[in-house]
């Protein structure tokens, strides 16, 4: 069972209707076409998904639940520096995406290089240690 929230949203300012945006339910396999989205520590996930069905018809909104019949090849990527916020925009009632730079602590400090030497040596050594242990 799948099930995606439509891009039929509904403005919340007053100046159109006040409903809330419909959700369908499926129970079918599709392929996903398409993935993107945030992830964020505060505001959790937001993602869009487009899939296409046993005849390559597409459908696709905001990703409510879904189960995966075989596999998922999904790669995610970081943007260092910065940082995902939902933040409530009055004109369209809805928590809007806003990218906010984070300026690090210890950039060039000394703490800041001793932390990433420690980093890169723990990463090597995890790697190192997979290796031999094949």
């Amino acid at each position: 069972m799948s099930s995606f929230q439509l891009a039929n949203a509904s403005r919340m300012d007053g100046k159109e209707d006040n409903d809330d945006n419909e959700i369908k339910y499926y129970n079918q396999r599709f392929e996903i076409i398409g993935l993107t989205g945030t992830f964020s520590r505060n505001d959790g996930c937001h993602v869009h998904i487009s899939l296409a069905d046993s005849n390559g018809n597409a459908i696709g909104g905001h990703l409510i639940d879904g189960t995966i019949f075989t596999t998922c090849e999904l790669v995610l990527g970081t943007a260092k520096g910065v940082e995902f916020r939902r933040v409530m925009d009055t004109n369209t009632g809805y928590n809007e995406l806003e990218v906010h730079q984070i300026i690090p602590r210890y950039k060039d400090s000394i703490l800041g290089k001793i932390s990433m030497t420690l980093l890169a040596v723990s990463i090597i050594g995890l790697v190192a240690s997979r290796v031999k242990s094949r």
